[in-house]
């Protein structure tokens, strides 16, 4: 099983970031943590529109472009961060699709009551 690069790189973080209240997060930290939700909340509130399985991600990446932008002023020098970022977006990219098409069934499924 291919596990999603921000998935690994979310749990690499989590045990510093759970020992850590926000104010002592770092500022890419923070800013890594809020795409990531911005594009998830994106994505979900995508999937109840007609909008097809693949065309989600570029919806979820447009609403959050604002964010991403927040997120990496001042990081310009920090290419690590950068590229987590990058390596994150194309991760999501890929598997949006079938992420979004389970999301669809099981809300199906759940509203007709099965």
């Amino acid at each position: 099983m291919k596990v999603p690069v921000f998935l690994v790189a979310l749990c690499v973080a989590a045990p510093g970031l759970a020992q850590n209240s926000p104010a002592e997060m770092t500022p890419d930290q923070k800013g890594y943590i809020a795409y990531h939700y911005c594009m998830l909340h994106a994505a979900i509130a995508a999937s109840r529109t007609a909008a097809k399985d693949e065309e989600i991600y570029d919806i979820a990446h447009a609403q959050c472009a604002t964010t991403r932008k927040a997120v990496t002023a001042g990081q310009e020098a920090n290419k690590p961060y950068l590229a987590a970022l990058d390596a994150a977006d194309a991760e999501k990219k890929a598997n949006f699709p079938s992420w979004i098409k389970g999301v669809r069934e099981r809300r199906a499924t759940s509203e007709t009551g099965k």
